[in-house]
């Protein structure tokens, strides 16, 4: 792969369909896989771009649309054939956070200070709506100041959620956009957020996770390390560990829930929070 840090997106699925987005600067494209057999039901080439996203599946009439998010653009395919629906050009810094889907309420992150153009005003909220009765979308909103930089936005509860590269968390009302408040976390987080009913987990670098009460008022319901920091060792942006390049080690990377449990993952380390 032509991209620096190689292929950074998860696969995102259906019932019985497995999507893997390769974009990068060689040969790129959306690859659905047959979740029963392995075999490959459609490929669909897309222009070369250095991006390292995610697809997600959003739901359009009660059916599901694959949506990708990647520098420059955002599109809409079809999941039974591969065949692009719509697509949002224009955009900058939508290279790391991927987008997020809320039945037919898709929310697009872009970070500031990647490749040309203002990736403030990519920041923005759109909803699976039809053009002469042909599949398409809407720009709900364009977020005023918010930006999310590494981390998915996410929408829970009538908001939505973005976090910046300095760790400001930007909480928007999902309807209009307008913000609630921007506060500030312990530090940054490469980590997507995760919602659990009256709850919202940012999961920061430096192991610290945030849980804070859904809804348009700010508040820190508590703070919870993975690790203890060492005598000396700065809480955030660590120094690399062996082996050189961008790697840093202890950083939170990502996390998921899974079977009532929390999962959190370092670069060397996959942790476990919940009950035995």
């Amino acid at each position: 792969l032509k991209g620096g840090h190689g292929l950074g997106a998860s696969p995102c699925q259906t019932a019985d369909t497995l999507f893997v987005l390769v974009d990068h600067a060689g040969p790129s494209y959306l690859l659905a896989v047959d979740k029963p057999t392995g075999k490959t039901r459609w490929k669909a080439d897309r222009p070369s771009r250095t991006s390292w996203s995610s697809p997600v599946v959003a739901t359009r009439d009660g059916k599901p649309e694959v949506v990708v998010s990647s520098n420059g653009s955002v599109a809409g395919y079809d999941p039974a054939t591969g065949r692009q629906r719509w697509e949002l050009t224009g955009l900058a810094g939508n290279t790391l956070p991927s987008a997020s889907a809320s039945g037919a309420t898709i929310l697009v992150g872009a970070g500031a200070g990647r490749g040309t153009g203002d990736a403030a005003k990519s920041n923005c909220c759109l909803t699976l709506a039809a053009d002469d009765n042909r599949p398409s979308y809407k720009v709900a909103w364009t977020a005023a100041s918010a930006t999310a930089s590494y981390a998915t936005p996410l929408a829970h509860a009538g908001c939505a959620y973005f976090v910046n590269a300095t760790g400001t968390l930007y909480c928007l009302d999902l309807r209009s956009g307008k913000e609630h408040y921007a506060e500030r976390l312990p530090t940054g987080c490469w980590a997507s957020p995760i919602a659990a009913g009256d709850h919202v987990y940012f999961f920061c670098k430096d192991g610290r996770t945030a849980v804070v009460k859904a809804g348009p008022e700010f508040e820190l319901v508590a703070t919870n390390a993975l690790w203890a920091p060492k005598a000396g060792e700065p809480k955030a942006d660590p120094p690399a560990k062996g082996g050189g390049g961008d790697s840093m080690d202890p950083v939170v990377y990502g996390a998921a829930a899974a079977d009532g449990a929390l999962f959190v993952r370092t670069g060397t380390k996959l942790y476990r929070v919940g009950r035995p």
